[in-house]
């Protein structure tokens, strides 16, 4: 069994997340895909995430070599299906680590990964290796420990050992100084042949005095001593007599010296009266006879500790050991120092104060209170209150409704202290002792507060589209900026929408908050689908709690507006040209789908600078001349979403064809069946046209004429006083028909004067000639 990670099989889509991204695959020829949790049952899909997080397995299960098949589907595509091939290589079991184990006589020696270590050819191996005891030792027994007490076991794993929870028990007695032992394992794992025929051996000696071993054989305890002063480091404090006493009562003879190899940081040794150097050795005979003493600096410090060397000789009754088998190690001693309280301590804050926002807390940490001393620790340094503020109290953070009179400077340190203001009143101050245990030191802590705030930044309009019955309510329509908490501040509906309702989460409300808006949980339903738009007023509040609130705002009102459900785009029309409205400009084909109706506009202002004409021809008809003659056009106001569709609705210019670019709109409103009337603006843009000369007006100059948000052109009474200046040119009152008329008049009447002044007259048959008119 193995693991299927990313780096076998990943896939990638930019538009959804591994999560999305589901794996259909064959049946593997060699074994099956799994969770990691269920490994016996086969899967025939799975997702990518399963893959990213480790969740999935390839159980092997027949030949070495297989495959399956796959495709990858993130619900409506597919990918192409691809092989995974699956080569199965042999798991191998292969002890790392086999170490001779060194234990003591009749104590508990660990077994660690030092002595022992078995791994497999799987990098990712998750199944456990199992020792299994075939021979147990002749001398003792493999032990664990539950609650300290001793637990015979027949099996343990790599990972008991790793941990070092597996123990080499010696029992009995020695008839020498060392003897031998051995333990014969047999180590399994799934899916691998077992290790078979593996001994670890045991060398037990009374010279096996090690790290693991020592402090079941050498008694230590921590030496205590006031700041400044000395101590005698004695018998309790370091104690090697019952391991000697063990070794005589074989007939060993053991010779265990002390030296010291590293000193104290913050005091010396002393021995017999003199400081202990490197090369001096002692006995325990000399800890009993207090011949070696701890001395402290007097420095302001709680602990200290020395290390010593142990070397241990042993000879038997027949045969001395050499000095160079002499075994050492190490051992600490920890040195614990009481303070002494002579020194004073000192208010580092100047002037302790504590900014906070109305109806808040804070916590107060060292950056707005901290006393030191030299001399004390942080958790002996208390404060006492004992004359609160009558703005709020001071209280543990983890208990904010109980309020203390005293702390120390831990708490403070450890951010543990907070203050709370009530809300009602303004700035405060309280005044504390602090002490050190000695002469306590009288001071005054300042409460700022700073008044909650709450300031309108949006009140746009609400957009609800057309046909649809509901909006939410978002940032862009209610929003503040404030100091205090944005699930406090309050819209209050003094006045409810005429023709609808506010909903918080599907529930009629009078009022919600700013963080309701935050997380788009306000929505206005319209119910009366007869308007086209709507309002409801609101007062805004901060309220801190049942008891406390502030009013900052009274009937702010809130529009609610229907746009009409119409893809629009501005129509380029050439002046005194005649310009089909199409559905590319003014397009109503969702509303007309949703309501089933035939939407119908209706224009209510404008055009300023034409007229909108519609025509009863078809669209053939429409270009064929004969009809053209007979002007089958006419000015409306009013037309279907279907006169545009067959292209029966035109806008035409009435302008000078001047070089300027003009700009006209017409204001309409947009009904159709059970659907809300909708008011929108259609924009045109004039551009001189190419068939019709250019004639150049000059306007005369006069008042200044407003203009929407959009730019529009003005209404028709306002364009006779605009000045020249302005980009927007007043109508002509000369129509397209006089400007062809007046182009073929004038040359004849010129002809006609030269004519008469020669003197020539001629006498010719008269000619009907007919002037057409295009718009």
């Amino acid at each position: 069994m193995t693991k299927i990670t990313a780096q076998n099989l990943l896939a990638l889509d930019a538009d959804n997340s591994a999560a999305e991204l589901t794996y259909l695959i064959s049946k593997p020829t060699n074994g099956h895909v799994a969770l990691l949790n269920n490994t016996f049952k086969g899967l025939i899909s799975f997702r990518q995430a399963w893959v990213d997080d480790g969740q999935l397995v390839f159980v092997h299960n027949g030949s070495n070599d297989g495959k399956f098949t796959f495709e990858v589907s993130d619900g409506p595509n597919k990918s192409n299906r691809s092989d995974f091939l699956i080569i199965a290589k042999p798991l191998v079991l292969t002890c790392q680590v086999h170490e001779l184990l060194h234990a003591y006589p009749n104590t508990l020696q660990p077994i660690t990964a030092q002595q022992l270590m078995t791994s497999t050819n799987d990098a990712n191996q998750t199944k456990p290796i199992i020792y299994m005891i075939v021979s147990e030792p002749k001398h003792g027994s493999l032990v664990s420990l539950e609650e300290g007490v001793e637990v015979k076991v027949k099996s343990f794993t790599q990972k008991d050992i790793n941990s070092s929870l597996i123990y080499y028990k010696h029992s009995g007695s020695l008839q020498g100084w060392t003897q031998n032992d051995s333990i014969e394992f047999q180590v399994n794992t799934l899916y691998a042949e077992p290790l078979r025929d593996l001994v670890l051996d045991v060398y037990v000696s009374y010279g096996n005095l090690n790290a693991e071993n020592k402090n079941q054989l050498i008694k230590t305890s921590p030496i205590k001593v006031d700041e400044g002063g000395e101590m005698i480091v004695a018998k309790n404090n370091l104690d090697v007599t019952e391991f000697i006493r063990n070794l005589e009562r074989l007939g060993k003879h053991a010779s265990l010296r002390f030296s010291l190899k590293e000193g104290p940081k913050h005091g010396q040794l002393l021995y017999s009266g003199s400081k202990l150097n490197y090369t001096t050795r002692f006995r325990q005979w000399d800890i009993n006879s207090h011949k070696l003493i701890y001395k402290h600096d007097d420095s302001d410090t709680v602990a200290d500790a020395f290390f010593l060397n142990l070397h241990l000789r042993i000879e038997e009754d027949t045969l001395a050991h050499s000095s160079d088998q002499e075994t050492m190690f190490g051992l600490v001693l920890n040195v614990t120092v009481k303070p002494v309280n002579d020194e004073t301590f000192r208010l580092v804050t100047r002037r302790p104060s504590l900014n906070i926002v109305q109806g808040f807390s804070a916590v107060i940490d060292q950056s707005v209170l901290y006393v030191t001393d030299n001399d004390t620790t942080p958790e002996y340094l208390v404060y006492e209150i004992f004359s609160e503020a009558n703005n709020g109290y001071v209280a543990y953070v983890q208990n904010m409704e109980r309020k203390i009179t005293s702390f120390t400077q831990q708490d403070v340190n450890k951010r543990r202290v907070i203050f709370k203001h009530n809300f009602h009143s303004g700035s405060g101050i309280f005044y504390f002792r602090v002490s050190d245990g000695r002469d306590p030191f009288i001071d005054s802590f300042t409460i700022n507060v700073s008044s909650i705030f709450v300031h309108i930044t949006n009140n746009d309009t609400i957009q609800l589209v057309q046909s649809n019955t509901s909006v939410k309510i978002l940032q862009d329509n209610c929003n503040v900026s404030t100091n205090g908490l944005r699930d406090k501040v309050v819209y209050i509906v003094t006045r409810q929408p005429r023709y609808g309702r506010i909903y918080i989460n599907g529930k009629n409300s009078q009022n919600f908050s700013q963080a309701d808006v935050d997380e788009n949980r306000v929505t206005y339903f319209q119910i009366d689908k007869k308007f086209g738009s709507d309002l409801f007023e609101y007062s805004l509040l901060y309220i801190h709690d049942q008891y406390s609130k502030v009013t900052f705002y009274e009937g702010v009102v809130s529009h609610i507006q229907v746009t009409p459900l119409v893809k629009m785009r501005a129509l380029e029309a050439p002046k005194g040209e005649r310009v089909a409205i199409t559905l590319l400009s003014l397009d109503a084909s969702v509303l007309a789908e949703r309501t089933g109706d035939d939407p119908v506009f209706t224009v209510q202002s404008g055009p300023f600078h034409g007229q909108i004409i519609k025509t009863s021809l078809t669209k053939r008809q429409l270009y064929t001349e004969s009809y053209v003659e007979g002007k089958p056009f006419k000015a409306v106001k009013v037309f279907s979403h279907e006169d545009v569709v067959y292209m029966k609705v035109f806008y035409k210019s009435d302008i000078h064809n001047t070089r300027q670019f003009v700009q006209d709109n017409f204001t309409y409103v947009l009904t159709s069946f059970d659907a809300q009337p909708a008011t929108g603006v259609f924009y045109v843009g004039l551009v001189p046209s190419e068939s019709i000369p250019i004639v150049p007006v000059t306007n005369s100059p006069g008042k200044d004429v407003k203009t929407d948000s959009y730019n529009t052109v003005p209404h028709m009474e306002d364009t006779e006083d605009m000045s020249s200046g302005n980009d927007t040119l007043a109508p002509s009152r000369l129509k397209h028909d006089h400007v062809i008329i007046l182009a073929v008049s004038v040359p004849l009447i010129v002809v006609v004067g030269l004519y008469h002044s020669l003197g020539v007259f001629c006498m010719e048959k008269p000619t009907k000639t007919g002037i057409h008119a295009y718009f």
